[in-house]
């Protein structure tokens, strides 16, 4: 798993439509010592269950509600809303990550997801090198 692969190379975080974690606790409580997550939506499916499963496991935590400026919900359409968008990244990449910001769409062109958002905070001079994937428009990794 890429996971493994790329979590000692440097700030590492990971954005995408995933699945339902509600108010599920995504650290070991008692064990690891996390700022608590603001959670606006509780729903919970079994995928959701299993995420948070691999977040465990491999000392990731969700960034949504944390080092928040905004919290929101990340998917709204006819279908209804709820948060199945996140960005992760592991435990000791946390505090490097500030100003967590939702920012809904409000135009109907495009996707029904919100836009995620923050800041990345280095009390040092660094270079950044990001390799971009061209044929799909995103990125793979930053180097810092």
């Amino acid at each position: 798993m890429d996971i493994f692969k790329y979590q000692n190379d440097g700030l590492l975080f990971i954005c995408g439509d995933f699945n339902r974690c509600g108010c599920l606790h995504d650290y070991i409580s008692g064990v690891d010592v996390l700022p608590d997550r603001n959670t606006v939506n509780y729903t919970v499916n079994i995928y959701g269950e299993l995420f948070i499963d691999l977040f465990i496991n491999t000392n990731f935590c969700i960034l949504n509600g944390r080092n928040s400026v905004r919290n929101d919900l990340t998917s709204i359409s006819v279908k209804g809303c709820s948060v199945v968008d996140y960005c992760i990244t592991p435990y000791d990449s946390l505090n490097y990550l500030i100003d967590f910001t939702v920012t809904r769409t409000t135009d109907s062109s495009i996707p029904d997801h919100s836009l995620l958002s923050w800041n990345v905070v280095f009390n040092e001079c660094v270079d950044v090198t990001i390799n971009e994937n061209v044929t799909s428009g995103s990125f793979d990794k930053v180097d810092v």
